[in-house]
């Protein structure tokens, strides 16, 4: 093999080599720019679903009490035991709208 031609091996082999470093580099940063974005939805929806999380277990653990359901059901105020259960309702709904987001 003479010397022009393992010139020209070499410089083949070092462009298929700086080729692959390119498409590894460009491959990471996509996985990089991809990963953030889905910390950043993430971040964008967590603490509301949380909230709702919370306002439901809270709602929920009140109504297995037994004093709270006999108090609602017993209550003559007609106007509270509506609220409480649309409430009640509006906290379900919430949590599952934000689960669905």
């Amino acid at each position: 093999m003479d010397l022009q031609t393992v010139i020209a091996l070499v410089s083949a082999l070092g462009a298929i080599v700086a080729a692959g470093i390119a498409y590894a580099s460009q491959a990471h940063s996509a996985r990089s720019q991809r990963a953030e974005s889905e910390r950043q939805l993430l971040r964008r929806y967590r603490e509301p679903l949380v909230h709702a999380a919370y306002n439901l277990q809270g709602r929920l653990y009140r109504l297995a009490s037994s004093e709270e359901v006999g108090r609602l059901f017993s209550a003559e105020d007609a106007y509270q035991r509506d609220y409480y259960i649309d409430n009640s309702l509006y906290l379900v709904a919430q949590y599952l709208a934000w689960t669905e987001i």
